[in-house]
């Protein structure tokens, strides 16, 4: 399982130094960040068209 709250705590060069270290944890949180992008810019847009 992923520790997402660790991540707010780590510097760009920690991340980066974790997801070469755990390429398959990194790929699945790549995931989960698209889809939860994805979801938010479909409500922004939907609430404009509204």
């Amino acid at each position: 399982m992923i520790d997402v709250e660790k991540f707010g705590e780590m510097s760009p060069e920690q991340l980066e130094k974790w997801a070469r270290e755990n390429p398959d944890d990194a790929e699945k949180l790549g995931r989960i960040m698209v889809n939860i992008l994805e979801k938010i810019s479909h409500l922004v847009f939907s609430r404009i068209r509204a």
